[in-house]
């Protein structure tokens, strides 16, 4: 079994709960609740208040809201490129870590809310979704197209409720998870594709609810975390800088993005 029950902080990967020399603990953690009165700062102020797409994004009542209501063929996604892991004074790399989320899907028609994996530098990915209806739908962007892989059921998912979402890799797989429960996994090669990004997702028309974000790493016997490089909270290729991107697949995807299937 690859996740564990921590209390109070959902499912996590046992690889990332075991402890160093001395005890230390070697699991790294970053929690978001959305219960600051600072939206902008959430998520390291990664969350895209401002599109120029049909998607609207608030934080309402403690949690991030996605609303679309008028292109139920477009899916919107944030990027959470760093984090500053709880214990330490710099921002690392989210790219080798892993997450966990919890979704409240209330779409209106065909679409749900998730997580989206990055594979590789061309803008392609993964993302696992949920459903008000208790379905999960599996997306798959490749070579500049977005296609519905995949839906499917499973008795731990929960109808008209919140679900609990996390992902692990296994060999040349990618496991996503809900409540607990395995779910289903596709390939993932992660020597050729490379791990680049995660992020918050959903597709559809609706209200996509997002709440109790995790984000784990790993802690390294360096000052960086493995995987992770130092990254400057100010300055130059920082989306507080202002830093914009006009085409979504060459760029650090600094950027809320949103795609049309």
């Amino acid at each position: 079994m690859l996740f564990v029950a921590a209390a109070g902080v959902g499912p996590v990967l046992n690889a990332w709960s075991q402890t160093g020399g001395g005890g230390r603990p070697e699991r790294l953690i970053y929690r978001e609740d959305f219960e600051g009165r600072q939206p902008d700062l959430m998520l390291g102020g990664q969350i895209g208040f401002d599109t120029d797409s049909s998607w609207l994004v608030s934080v309402e009542n403690g949690r991030l809201v996605f609303f679309n209501d008028s292109n139920p063929k477009q899916a919107h996604y944030d990027y959470i490129k760093w984090v500053r892991f709880e214990g330490t004074d710099e921002l690392s790399l989210t790219k080798d870590g892993s997450m966990a989320v919890t979704v409240t899907p209330e779409n209106t028609g065909p679409g749900g809310a998730g997580i989206l994996i990055a594979t590789g530098q061309r803008g392609d990915y993964w993302m696992f979704t949920v459903s008000r209806e208790g379905q999960y739908h599996l997306l798959r962007k490749q070579n500049r197209k977005l296609e519905l892989a995949y839906s499917g059921n499973h008795e731990a998912l929960a109808e008209e409720a919140s679900n609990r979402l996390a992902y692990a890799f296994e060999g040349n797989r990618i496991v996503f998870y809900a409540n607990d429960a395995e779910i289903t996994r596709v390939p993932f090669d992660r020597k050729r594709e490379g791990h680049s990004g995660l992020a918050l997702a959903a597709y559809g028309l609706g209200r996509f609810l997002f709440d109790d974000v995790e984000i784990f790493g790993k802690r390294s016997n360096s000052t960086a975390q493995p995987g992770m490089r130092r990254m400057k909270a100010t300055g130059a290729g920082n989306p507080a800088a202002g830093q914009n991107c006009k085409e979504a697949q060459d760029c650090t995807r600094w950027v809320p993005h949103n795609r049309t299937f």
